[in-house]
């Protein structure tokens, strides 16, 4: 029997943490402390400001229920999301040194930048990124999301006035937004973003199934197994220690279905209900993936005539899914287009337990051997899900999957319009985690970068998505016999920005910063 779920502090938990901004537009304002006094002053006013958790849900909920009633998305619901998260250098600046020294992740401790050729960014790389790194260091943070670009546009102008009087100076702004028309929910190289996210758990209330993450999955045969491990199909269901400081986390000894409630991430009192933020900022070249899945295809056709490869089955096979976000697990061949929970209905190792009530699309058959969705594919390298790994079985990958957020920048490519392809575009990529060490870092160094994990199979490729190995890449294909390696071109993706922040609670900004005494901090250079 799983143990009883603890009761989120949704009033606390800054709301971009869970259960995450969704809306068409989010700006990330970067600033640097110059005057530490008065932008502690300023930062603990805004406490007030901060969107919680429980806002952010209740808005949320509000919009599903009204589009579900009028059958279209609302056009008089207006939100404006405002959060702020802190790197370590700021964090010892406002608060003491000695307090940031109490977390135990040295990833965090010691930015981005310094780690950032484990992650596989090439050396040197750093002194050219826009935000962070070595030529433009930041130290705050601040997130602010809508669907309405013009109410986003009249905040940012209200904070940035703001957070300059009060001592901060702005260093960089990156605005994403949702892509345009049929491109609405994809990404930059057209395949649909978001479809699979662990569900943490949790309670809003202390009544003990006041899920803040609903479960949808029959608890009766043959789902009753399934259930206890996800929320939905495909939601992984992860104990909030994973995510949020001051809570319990998954049991290494008995699994993922019971909390080690002593087993709480480490770091200063201040820190519980905060969460470790990763921003990445990620450039895509559409038009050299685009050229590759092509070439590809043409290859990988001329030797397996009796089972032709299209550009798009080539990039259904990097990423796991086909542009429709249908998994390949699915649908190996063709794009079936399963919309809705089906498209995250699947395992690896194992078959599914059965059809669940309205999905009447194809189950997905055991794939241990990789020969149905390739082992090195984006979604598999990152969330092995039912496979045994190269650090043990399936529950032990469970502590290492990330609350992922993003939203993509810049125009759409379109190569039919001349200089469309140098235009800047990709990802301002987010997650969140209570160990970077543990969940991002871990899955760039010994998972996306490795070609022969997380599964072992051999080798089987690099990940190439977000894998950023500083030497060749390579990716088998082995949904056709013979298996097929091919070396795999320059990067599609390379960072351009980026640092590690910790997103605190609201009490944060209203006791810690509004009670530190001033002779605890120090003056930051400009």
């Amino acid at each position: 029997m799983t143990p009883r779920e603890p009761r989120l502090a949704l009033e606390d938990i800054q709301g971009d943490v869970i259960p995450g901004f969704k809306n068409d537009c989010q700006t990330f304002l970067f600033y640097k402390l110059i005057d530490v006094a008065r932008a502690r002053t300023w930062l603990a006013s805004m406490h007030a400001e901060l969107s919680t958790a429980e806002e952010v849900d209740q808005g949320n909920r509000l919009f599903s229920e009204m589009r579900r009633r009028r059958g279209a998305d609302p056009d008089r619901l207006f939100f404006v999301w405002l959060n702020i998260a802190l790197s370590a250098t700021a964090l010892r600046a406002l608060t003491a040194s000695s307090d940031v020294d109490q977390f135990d992740d040295e990833a965090f401790k010691n930015g981005m930048a310094e780690g950032a050729t484990a992650l596989g960014d090439p050396a040197g790389s750093t002194s050219t990124w826009r935000v962070g790194g070595d030529a433009h260091p930041v130290d705050v943070v601040i997130v602010l999301a809508s669907d309405h670009p013009e109410l986003i546009a009249s905040q940012e102008q209200t904070i940035d006035r703001a957070a300059q009087a009060a001592g901060l100076a702005l260093v960089d702004v990156e605005r994403g937004r949702v892509l345009p028309g049929a491109l609405a929910g994809h990404e930059h190289f057209g395949f649909k973003d978001g479809i699979s996210e662990p569900a943490v758990r949790g309670t809003r209330s202390e009544a003990p199934e006041d899920y803040f993450v609903p479960r949808t999955i029959p608890r009766t045969e043959p789902f009753e197994d399934y259930s206890l491990d996800y929320a939905a199909p495909g939601r992984t269901l992860i104990w909030p220690g994973h995510v949020l400081f001051g809570y319990g986390r998954q049991d290494p000894a008995k699994g993922p279905r019971v909390v080690a409630d002593n087993l709480r991430p480490i770091g200063p009192a201040w820190a519980d209900n905060g969460s470790f933020m990763v921003f990445r900022r990620l450039r895509q070249d559409v038009r050299a993936f685009d050229t590759f899945v092509q070439d590809a295809a043409a290859s990988l056709t001329a030797s397996h005539p009796q089972a032709p490869f299209s550009a798009d089955l080539v990039g259904a096979c990097l990423v796991g899914r086909w542009k429709s976000g249908t998994p390949i697990m699915r649908a190996p061949r063709e794009d079936l287009r399963i919309t809705g929970e089906a498209a995250n209905y699947f395992l690896y190792d194992n078959a599914v337990p059965g059809a669940l009530p309205g999905d009447p699309a194809p189950l997905a058959a055991a794939d241990e051997g990789g020969t149905t969705c390739p082992a090195a594919a984006h979604i598999r390298k990152v969330n092995p899900r039912d496979s045994a790994t190269d650090i043990g079985g399936a529950g032990k990958t469970v502590p290492k999957l990330i609350l992922r957020r993003g939203i993509p920048y810049g125009e759409p490519y379109d190569a039919a319009t001349p200089g469309s392809a140098d235009l800047d575009r990709g990802l301002l990529f987010v997650c969140f985690q209570s160990s970077i060490d543990n969940q991002f870092a871990f899955l760039m160094q010994r998972w996306t970068n490795q070609d022969d994990r997380p599964v072992q199979l051999g080798v089987t490729g690099h990940d190439a998505v977000m894998g950023e190995p500083a030497r060749p890449r390579n990716f088998t294909f082995a949904i056709s016999p013979p298996a097929t390696a091919m070396t795999l071109p320059d990067r599609w993706v390379s960072a351009t920005g980026g640092e590690y922040f910790f997103m605190p609670s609201i009490s944060f900004f209203r006791d810690t910063l509004g009670a530190v005494d001033t002779g605890h901090a120090r003056q930051l250079t400009a």
